[in-house]
């Protein structure tokens, strides 16, 4: 059971909170990285299975690799549910420009980043 003043710690914490979509360039320590995966391995489960993987991307080849990989993915359903070459294609470069984390930026038709 949680005391009134626990509770209104949560309820202000649940009512400040913002989701971040643009991040400075500068690594996370990694002491902080452990603490929030941990943290969120405390996050309610279905049935208590408890399924969390964590992939920590620290360097940029590696990201990109991983975005490549997702894009592909994407690229698949996309195609499954569908969707014409020309929407998959628009949809493909919109989320790589998203996943490396670089609001604004452009790819051309072959998904090569525009600087």
């Amino acid at each position: 059971m949680i005391n009134s003043s626990e509770s209104n710690q949560l309820h202000n914490l649940i009512q400040t909170r913002h989701s971040i979509r643009r991040f400075l360039p500068k690594p996370v320590p990694k002491e902080q990285i452990k603490r929030i995966l941990e943290s969120a391995t405390w996050a309610p489960s279905t049935h208590n299975r408890q399924p969390w993987r964590f992939v920590v991307l620290e360097t940029k080849e590696t990201r990109m690799r991983f975005v490549e990989a997702m894009s592909s993915l994407f690229r698949q359903d996309l195609l499954a549910d569908g969707f014409p070459e020309i929407e998959v294609e628009k949809n493909c470069l919109k989320s790589k420009a998203k996943d490396i984390g670089r609001p604004g930026c452009d790819f051309d038709m072959s998904g090569h980043l525009i600087r």
